[in-house]
């Protein structure tokens, strides 16, 4: 799989326009406005920015959800 940048910086705005309602965010490409990209795709770029610590996950079951961009994510 090749890096998307596009795809990161567009999950990261998505992330950023939620964290107004102080509600996580579901990992799936509905939830996150990206229709048009697979699950696999979607849950691969959001791995590379966990661990990049880009954003924070909070995973209570197995679809886990997006909890906050870091500090370095912004």
């Amino acid at each position: 799989m090749k890096r998307d940048l596009d795809l990161i910086r567009s999950i990261l705005l998505q992330i950023e326009s939620n964290t107004d309602t102080n509600d996580n965010l579901s990992l799936s490409p509905e939830a996150l406005g990206l229709s048009e990209f697979n699950n696999e795709i979607i849950k691969s770029h959001l791995k590379l920015m966990h661990e990049a610590n880009l954003i924070e996950l909070y995973s209570q079951s197995k679809s886990g959800l997006i909890n906050c961009i870091t500090w370095k994510g912004y």
